[in-house]
Parts: structure tokens; sequence; C-alpha cells
């Protein structure tokens, strides 16, 4: 971005920088959000900032450059036109997306278009100020935020009134539009499904009509209907939106998702449903039910009286159930009705006695969503790395909201430290099928998918089952200095590091490879070590990714856990123990930091070199940023890390870099990474051992 001070104040409170000048975010909250509509009009420097974001020229421009790389855009995925003549609404499709058909279809048919989500696009920084916006965004609300861009030719609409499921923020970054927002349909306020195209009659009189101007910020609760004209001159503008499928009853679904998995061992921490609500239904309820909204001949009714006992009564049939008389509908839904109200009392009783739990774990549910989701930093919003961390250096984080400690499902004693630093910005809202591998050749010219900042770990793979959260409206390298490890030293490495009490902690790193040849090297490389590992038994044993593989006892778990926790959270596994102070790290964002030598007397930390493992990994995963010693004279990081053993290799103190590789749309996975097996030493003697470390050469 050219404009250093708005980039800036978007990193710090994108919120803020919307709804700027006359309102702090609070006073917003209290009156707007969620509640009425707000209208901000632009500052200088805010429409300066809009008129750079997105309008039909960057439209033909995308179109130009994905027309050339043979990947043309694609109606419906990345592109919709939409006319809105007569009170009717139509969809055009042209032959194709070049730029000419896409310039023919607007000016010769006054096709409005719908680009969804534009921040994913641009190779020489044309959509850098959307990445950034929403990133930041994202950051600040903790939640998904999806962009589309509409680009409507004069006097024209291009779609019927409506109202979305998400809370939007309209920018208009070219020409004027004219909007007219009415009441929720009914009163019903923030549904949580989007309208079908409405009819203007009925809406009542609009509650806002306005014109809105490059620069100027309309925000607009879900369940707002709206519509809007181009004006003269037509309109380019983006939308802003957020807080899909992000409510209290969305949580409260999550929480009964993760109670209805606990069994025996949860019980006494209240993880696990009620016994009311783990009995069955009755048998052959489905009779007892009615397909209409009333069952016949009780609309109105208070109905009295129990269900007829089995083989009794009137609509008892020989096999002892009721066969579903018209009178039996009403008692049977009421009766339903009661034991289910009963359950979810109970239920609320033991969510409030012991709310820590279940809370907990819903909430990491939906960050796992979100993190796996969500954009990754623009690489102006990391402070750069600095060089290596020695044992005089101190460590700061390198950006808020960005980096998280959670547990590793099926490994109590792990945790991961995960972040979307490395995620796809191609993939961005997108849906699970294109959440896809950052590139192998990630670099910060602005068209990386990444943030490029990860030296050591290869390709990673977002690989989650969720389902597709686009939102319905919008249906979002630096180099090292001396004395670090760059990528080109050191093309694969498995190292080890064994505590004073002969437990071992390694770290196993495999550094990015461009294209299939790097694909195809590993790939032999892995057939080799199956092979060694196979070697005088006559038959391979199972590896990691190995769905069919069996557990080797003291090994890595198996493929079928990996893939479920890989399927989670990316990010490199290290002891629960050290949680704490990594916690403790990565919560600080200001120097003089945390300095490495004091991370050395932490609980659990095992010395010097394993402070300096921590320090170096957090370091090289693009965690934090090095804040070095005022003095000059210190011993290089590579001496500390590289001390000899007969083989000449390096430590490292994690138990493994744990991620799946797949390219896009690509459907074979493969697992990497695992506990390495455990190699002896003198027992209460740290040793910095390694299993492997192969060098590339340059050129």
């Amino acid at each position: 971005m050219k404009d250093k001070e708005a980039a800036c104040r978007i990193d710090a409170d994108p919120l803020g920088y919307l709804i700027s000048p006359h309102q702090g975010l609070q006073e917003f909250k209290a009156g707007y959000w969620e509640q009425q509509p707000c209208l901000r009009r632009g500052t200088p420097d805010r429409a300066t900032f809009f008129s750079n974001l997105f309008d039909l020229q960057t439209l033909l421009m995308v179109a130009q450059q994905r027309q050339h790389a043979n990947d043309p855009l694609k109606f419906g995925p990345d592109i919709t036109a939409a006319k809105y003549v007569n009170r009717v609404r139509t969809t055009p499709t042209g032959k194709d997306t070049s730029a000419a058909e896409l310039k023919s279809m607007f000016n010769k048919q006054g096709c409005t278009f719908q680009v969804h989500q534009p921040q994913r696009f641009g190779k020489a920084g044309e959509c850098d100020g959307l990445w950034r916006l929403l990133s930041a965004m994202e950051s600040q609300l903790g939640c998904l935020v999806g962009c589309n861009a509409y680009i409507t030719p004069p006097k024209t609409q291009g779609l019927a009134p409506h109202h979305d499921d998400v809370e939007i923020f309209i920018c208009q970054t070219q020409g004027a539009k004219r909007w007219k927002l009415y009441k929720p349909l009914g009163g019903f306020q923030l549904p949580n499904q989007s309208s079908p195209n409405l009819s203007v009659e009925g809406l009542g009189e609009p509650v806002l009509d306005t014109t809105l101007r490059v620069g100027d910020v309309l925000y607009m609760p879900r369940g707002t209907i709206h519509q809007a004209v181009a004006s003269n001159d037509g309109s380019s503008h983006i939308t802003l939106s957020t807080y899909q499928n992000w409510t209290t009853g969305d949580f409260a679904l999550r929480i009964l998702q993760v109670a209805g998995s606990g069994q025996h061992d949860a019980a006494p921490l209240g993880a696990v449903w009620p016994l009311a609500m783990r009995r069955s239904l009755p048998w052959g309820y489905l009779h007892h039910t009615s397909g209409l909204r009333e069952a016949p001949g009780t609309a109105g009714a208070d109905i009295q009286g129990t269900d007829p006992k089995p083989g009794s009564g009137k609509g008892a049939n020989s096999s002892g159930v009721d066969s579903g008389s018209s009178g039996s509908f009403g008692r049977s839904a009421k009766h339903t009705a009661a034991a289910v109200a009963a359950g979810l009392r109970a239920f609320a009783d033991q969510l409030e006695a012991k709310p820590h739990v279940l809370v907990n774990h819903a909430a990491n549910a939906a960050y796992t969503h979100f993190i796996c989701r969500r954009l990754p930093p623009h690489p102006e919003q990391l402070h750069p790395k600095g060089p290596m961390p020695t044992m005089q250096d101190a460590l700061v984080c390198r950006g808020r909201n960005l980096f998280k400690v959670m547990p590793v499902p099926g490994q109590p004693e792990d945790c991961v430290i995960t972040t979307p630093v490395h995620n796809n910005r191609l993939a961005h809202m997108c849906g699970p099928d294109h959440i896809v591998a950052v590139s192998t050749d990630s670099t910060t010219d602005g068209n990386n998918q990444g943030s490029g900042e990860r030296d050591d770990v290869g390709t990673k793979q977002h690989n989650t089952s969720a389902a597709d959260d686009s939102d319905s409206s919008s249906s979002s390298s630096e180099g090292d200095k001396d004395g670090a490890i760059s990528e080109d030293e050191s093309e694969e490495e498995e190292v080890l590091v064994m505590g004073p009490g002969g437990e071992q902690r390694a770290l196993k790193a495999v550094a990015r490879k461009g294209g299939e040849e790097g694909k195809q090297e590993e790939e032999e490389e892995e057939e080799e070590e199956e092979e060694e590992a196979g070697a005088g038994t006559g038959s391979r044993q199972p590896s990691v990714g190995d769905e069919q593989g069996q557990e080797e006892e003291g090994a890595a778990p198996s493929g079928e856990d990996l893939q479920q926790f890989e399927s989670v959270l990316p990010g490199p596994v290290a002891p629960l123990e050290l949680a704490a102070v990594i916690e403790e790290v990565l919560g600080c964002h200001q120097p003089p930091g945390v300095r490495v030598r004091d991370i050395a007397s932490r609980p659990h930390v095992r010395g010097k070199e394993e402070a300096l493992e921590l320090a170096v990994m957090l370091w090289r995963e693009g965690f934090v940023y090095t804040v070095p010693a005022s003095s000059s004279k210190q011993q290089p990081a590579t001496q500390m890390l590289q001390q000899p053993n007969k083989k000449g290799h390096s430590g490292g103190i994690l138990k493994g870099i744990q991620h799946s590789k797949q390219g896009a749309g690509q459907g074979k996975k493969k697992q990497r990474g695992g506990k390495a097996k455990r190699k002896g030493g003198p027992e209460g003697q740290p040793i910095l051992q390694a299993q492997k470390q192969k060098k590339q050469k340059n050129g």
C-alpha cells in the first residue's frame, strides 16, 4: 500500500478507520451494531484509500492476467453478472470472462458484475488494500470477513431488494449509488438466513434513502432490506461482510455437539449430555407426529392427558405400538417437547455449574474452524523477523491475534502452536475444497498466497472438513540476516535433543521445494526411509501416513489419528508442559521482549540449549522477531545449536511439525511428521543429536 499512514491506522483499528471520524467503537457498538444502519461520510484519506481498492479497471486487469496465465475467471465461483429490469432479476452469462467480453457485457448489456472475494486476486499488488483491510478486520473481530465487489453501469440496478444474513459494511470506491434501506420483514431482527428476491410492494417506506460517494461507509445489520441504483457516472463499491453463523445460538449448537460426544470419563467434568437427554425417543415415535404444522382436529386446542400405553387404548395395534390416531399427534408433540425442555434445563444447570469445560471445548472448535480459513496477514503487517536469536537476545511476537497455543486432539501431553500466517490467500472464503497448500515459491511480491515467512517448513494443507463458510452476500520472504539458517542451506532436517533424564524432544522440518521436482525428490526419500525401516524384516514397516498401518509401540500416533489432527489444526507440536512459556513469549508484543536466557530458567525448560532451541523454532516458524542485545560480542546461534557429534548434526526440541501435503486439485494426501524414535545418550547430559541433515547446493 502506498499510503503508509492509512495502512498503519487500518492495521491498528480497521473498524475505527471505517466509522471515523465522528464516533468511537464503543459508541458504535452500543448504538448501531446489530440494531440500526449507520452512515459515515468519507474523509479525504479514506476516499483516496477506497479509490484504489477495486473498480472496473481492476476487474479488467485481473481478467487479463488470469487469461494470460491460462486460468481465466469463472462465472459462478469468481464472478456473477446480474440485471434487474422491470422488477425482474436475471443472471446473464458471457461466452467467456476475457477482458473484452466483460467490457462488452458492462457497456452494451448493462450488466452489474458481482466479483466474489476479490482480496484473492492481483499479481502486482492490485488488491493488496483489500487483503490488508480484511486481514486486519478478521484479527480485530476474531471472525471471518468476506468481501464482494459490485460494479454497476450508469443508471442501472443489478440486484432485487433483499436482506442478508451477515453484518455488512458498504464502501463506495468509484462513482455514486443511491441506496434505499427498509425495516426487517415482519420486524424479525437478525435473521440467520438470507431472503429470496423481494417485491417492492409491502416493504413500506425506507428508513434511510441516501447516496453514497467515494469514501462513504454504510453499515447495515443483517436482516436490513436494501436496494441500490447507480448514478449517471456508474458505481463501484465493495461489501465487507462478517458474523455469519456467529451467534449465541450457533455457539450453543457447538456446545451441544461437544457434550454429545462425551463419554463416562467426561461425566465428572459435566462435559456430557444429562441422562434426560441421553434417553431414547418412545417406540414408534415418528408414527405419532404429523406432517402438518398442527395435528388434524387439534388447532387451538389445549391437549391434556397422556399417551396411550403400549398394547392398550384406542389406536394401539397388535405390536403394542400406537398406530398414530389424529388425537395422539398433539399429545405426542406436547410430551416430547416437555421431555426435551426438561433435558435442556438439566443441561443448562450443568453448563452453569461447570462452565469452563464445555465452553472452552466449543471455543476451541470454533477457533479451529476460524484459524484454518482466515486470511494470512499481509507481509507488511508482520514485523521483520530480524537475525536468528542468540542467548543474549530477546523475542517479541510479530503480530496480535495471529498465534495461539491449542490442545492436540488425542494427544493430551502435547500442544500445537497454530497461526494463519501460512494460510492460502487464494482460497480465502472459497470453501473447504479450495483450502489448498500455500505456494512453495512464497515471496513478498504481492502474489504470494501466504505471508511467505517460513524458513524451514514444507507446504501446508488446511484440509478441513467443516462446511463452507462463504457468506451469502459475498457468497478474502524476507531474507534472513547473517548467521541465520536459510532455505538454501537446508533441504531436509530432522533433529533431536535429549533431556537430562533421557526424555526426547524432536523437531522435524521439511524445507520448501518448488514444483514437481521437489515433490518427486521427497517421495523418493520417503520410499528410501521406508525401505530402511523394513530392512531385515522382509516387509515394509507401516509409515506414519499409512491408513492401514498399525501404530508402532513408542512411535507416532496412527495415520488415522494424525489425519484427524492435521485436518483440524496445522502447526508445530510441542510438549504441553512448555505451553506456559510459549504463551508468555507470544503474549509479548512490545520491546524489550522476553530474553532467551530468561526462558532457560522457566519451569520445565531444561537448560540453555533447550531455551535456545525453542527460541529458534519460534523465530523460524515466523511467530516472533528478534530484539538483538546491545552487546556486539555474541556467540552465533548456529554455533550453539550445531554442537558436533559423530555424525556432525544439529539439534531441535519439538515433537514434529505435523502437516499434510496436497497440491491444488489433487486428492492424494501424504502425512509427514510425528514423534521421532528415541536415540540413546549419557543419562543426565543434554545431547544434541540429529537423524538427518542434507545440504542443498545453490545454482
